[in-house]
């Protein structure tokens, strides 16, 4: 891969403009966030969007697997990357998935380029509503209170999602990493979100990257939501492109 630097022409590589390195383990959470991140920016020739390099490495071992079955911990394989990422250009690096966040300790101490985190993405965009929030994710950040902790801790109001609920949110989650959209679980989130507004919720957290692809159908329930996926693409566009 070249290894390719600024050229002191602004109209094609402004100086300050950075390399983004994304790490994707989830091929449809990973397309919409590329979607998302370059939509976000107002370009009129091809070459005023910025360079990414991207992973999209599937075969990197499952966090939820390592969390509920004791499976191999993908956190060596994350930190291999990033360096290869660093490697080859990366000012900064990212990851499209909420549940390898828990990691980030192990993955993410020896990395040589800062990583964007999307836990603090959405921490910081949380912190700007006052209302009841929920947070939607997969079962292990569910069950480790992922965004809970840190939002109540900061003073605001969560309604944390039975088990139940759970279940109807780890099948979509399934259903859009298999088909890239929701068709099966309509009526069953459809009714979860009704029972969320009806519990004084008024913003929910899309906790889940996955859960990205289906923020039409949220809209249509007239409900408030954070994109996990999009807050994390602003966050990167305002660091690669102000530097």
């Amino acid at each position: 891969m070249p290894h390719i630097e600024p050229k002191n022409i602004p109209q094609v590589w402004p100086k300050n403009e950075k390399t983004l390195g994304v790490i994707g383990m989830s091929p449809f959470a990973t397309l919409n966030f590329l979607n998302v991140f370059y939509s976000l920016i107002h370009a009129e020739k091809e070459w005023q969007y910025p360079r990414i390099l991207l992973d999209m490495n599937t075969k990197i071992p499952s966090r939820g697997r390592f969390f509920e079955l004791g499976e191999e911990d993908p956190s060596p394989y994350i930190a291999q990357t990033i360096a290869e990422l660093y490697q080859q250009g990366a000012d900064y690096v990212l990851i499209p998935c909420n549940t390898v966040h828990i990691l980030q300790k192990d993955w993410g101490c020896d990395s040589p380029i800062p990583i964007i985190s999307i836990i603090d993405a959405v921490k910081e965009e949380a912190l700007k509503h006052i209302n009841a929030i929920t947070p939607l994710g997969t079962k292990t950040t569910t069950s480790k209170r992922v965004y809970s902790i840190p939002l109540e801790k900061a003073g605001l109001k969560v309604r944390d999602i039975n088990q139940q609920e759970q279940s109807i949110i780890s099948a979509v989650i399934e259903e859009v990493k298999q088909e890239g959209q929701l068709v099966h679980n309509r009526d069953e989130l459809s009714s979860l979100l009704v029972t969320l507004k009806r519990d004084g919720v008024g913003t929910i957290i899309l906790g889940c990257t996955e859960l990205s692809c289906i923020t039409e159908f949220i809209k249509q329930h007239g409900i408030h939501f954070i994109d996990s996926n999009s807050v994390l693409a602003q966050k990167a566009v305002d660091l690669i492109m102000e530097g």
